[in-house]
């Protein structure tokens, strides 16, 4: 994504979203079985894509996997709307979510992917709701590293991974990482 972290202003924040999933992991041991229901938090934000007529929230799969039920919320409302996967990219440990709620995308801005990286050394901006709080958390670092990684479940081909030093906790997973200049739609 691309975003001063000075141009960061409230059509920024307000395009990332609190995600609760209520999680069933299968039991392997006795797969008959699945293990106790679970909460699980994590952060969506919602993107412009091509048109800009989808209805989409980008996360990563590991906060929405084997999820029973799933429920955002939007920065400062109190109101929680349901959540369906549309498609999960286990190997690069994305998904995408909607709502079909229409209320839920009213006043909601969404923002653009970067086809372009960041270079070495460029300030990056993180929003994301980690755990231990309800309030979107806004965190300053800069891209350390970016090279070809094997990543995640897909360790058999290698993907381009993007590290950067900003504080990111359990719960952030999924929100964005904002650089250069941002743009959103309403």
């Amino acid at each position: 994504l691309q975003a001063q972290p000075q141009d960061i202003d409230s059509d920024a924040t307000d395009a990332v979203v609190k995600v609760f999933a209520a999680v069933s992991e299968p039991n392997y041991g006795v797969p008959w079985v699945y293990k106790a229901q679970d909460a699980r938090t994590g952060t969506a934000f919602a993107v412009w894509w091509v048109k800009g007529s989808n209805r989409w929230l980008l996360t990563n799969a590991h906060v929405v996997r084997h999820a029973a039920v799933i429920q955002v919320r939007k920065r400062g409302d109190h109101q929680k709307f349901i959540a369906k996967v549309l498609c999960v990219g286990l190997d690069c440990d994305l998904a995408i979510l909607t709502v079909e709620d229409k209320k839920f995308w009213e006043a909601l801005p969404r923002v653009h992917l970067s086809e372009e990286l960041p270079n070495l050394q460029d300030e990056v901006t993180v929003v994301g709701y980690p755990i231990g709080g309800d309030n979107a958390c806004v965190t300053v670092g800069v891209v350390s590293r970016i090279d070809m990684q094997r990543y995640n479940v897909c360790w058999s081909r290698s993907l381009l991974a993007i590290q950067i030093d900003a504080a990111i906790n359990p719960g952030n997973s999924g929100g964005p990482c904002f650089h250069s200049t941002f743009s959103s739609e309403s």
